[in-house]
Formats: structure tokens, sequence, C-alpha cells
């Protein structure tokens, strides 16, 4: 926000006040609230937001006792993530049986998966995702915190 906008706000009263730096695409891409006239379809509309997740320092026994308790048992992939939610990878949950149990997560894990933006067009990302025969993204904010995940359908 400039400055000047800022000094209208305080004008009409607001007291807190704050200058957002990174900017508008910053604020879209990060999944922050937005309003408009008319309603854009975008990924933040339709995000799943129960991803199941799995620190990247657990070892696979630590995986597969987590995957038991939270009740992600249904789910075919974790996501490995680290300090903040940040992406790292994903592991396949049958592939976690496979594994010897003292390894760690981050040993067996599928490095940088595809991500996508929040602010980005429904239509435009369901195009692509057809394209190239894929069923499921990982939505993540532009520092790499995972927000959830977008289904093709």
């Amino acid at each position: 926000m400039s400055q000047r906008a800022a000094w209208q706000l305080e004008r009409y009263g607001f007291t807190t006040v704050h200058d957002f730096v990174h900017g508008k695409a910053h604020w879209l891409a990060s999944g922050r609230p937005t309003v408009r006239e008319r309603p854009i379809d975008r990924v933040i509309s339709h995000m799943k937001l129960d991803v199941a997740t799995v620190e990247g320092t657990s070892t696979v026994t630590e995986a597969v006792a987590e995957v038991v308790v939270s009740g992600a048992a249904e789910a075919d992939l974790l996501v490995v993530v680290g300090v903040n939610r940040v992406v790292l990878g994903t592991v396949r949950t049958d592939q976690l049986a496979a594994e010897d149990g003292d390894a760690t997560v981050a040993e067996i894990m599928r490095l940088g998966p595809t991500t996508i933006r929040p602010d980005e067009l429904t239509d435009d990302v369901r195009t692509r995702m057809t394209t190239r025969n894929v069923y499921s993204l990982l939505v993540t904010t532009p520092k790499g915190e995972l927000l959830g995940s977008f289904q093709r359908t």
C-alpha cells in the first residue's frame, strides 16, 4: 500500500494501518481475502484444506503411526512439510510399508512436487491438469507454505 493510501485510511479513522510491501499479486497468491464486485472463480474457492502431512524429520515408523492415528489411511499421498508447513516433497503411503522403519521420511520422499497458487483461475488450472493427466495439485503460498490441495473434478 502506498504511503498516500495509508494516510487516507488514517484520515478516515482507521487506527491500525499496515504497509503490505509485497504488493497486490503477493497478497492474492498468499490466499488472503479480497472484495470484488464480480466474483472470479479461483483455486482458493475450491481448495481441499485437510491434506495429510508428515514432518520430514519423522521416521518411516512414526509416519505410519501418524497415518493410522490421523485417519489419513485412505490418503494415497502424504505431503512432507518442514518449518511453517513449507512443502518439501511427497511420499506415497503404500511406499512406507516397503521402507526401512528407521529411515527418515525426507530420505525417501519425492522432491519438488508441482504446486499452484490460490489466486490462479480455476478453468486455466483444470485445463493444464487435463492436458497433463494430473488429478490433484498442492496449493501453496509464494513462500511454499502448504494451504491445501486442488482436485481436477
